[in-house]
């Protein structure tokens, strides 16, 4: 799987706004627990989409993050 990016639509319920790049991981709800471990929050909680399963969080610095699983 190679990383994965897109363009959606923006309102006043986007959980964000912005450019996210999306990253392969084995299973999204583990790569959440270790980012919020690591002083991370969750931004978008999972959903599934076409391409697989989807979350988003910010890291320490408030970095949006993206990550899918298929």
């Amino acid at each position: 799987m190679t990383t994965a990016g897109g363009i959606g639509q923006a309102g006043p319920h986007s959980p964000y706004t912005g450019i996210v790049v999306y990253f392969p991981v084995d299973d999204v709800d583990d790569a959440l627990a270790r980012a919020q471990r690591l002083g991370g929050s969750r931004v978008m909680e999972p959903a599934r989409t076409p391409l697989g399963r989807i979350a988003v969080f910010a890291d320490a610095d408030g970095n949006l993050v993206g990550v899918l699983s298929r």
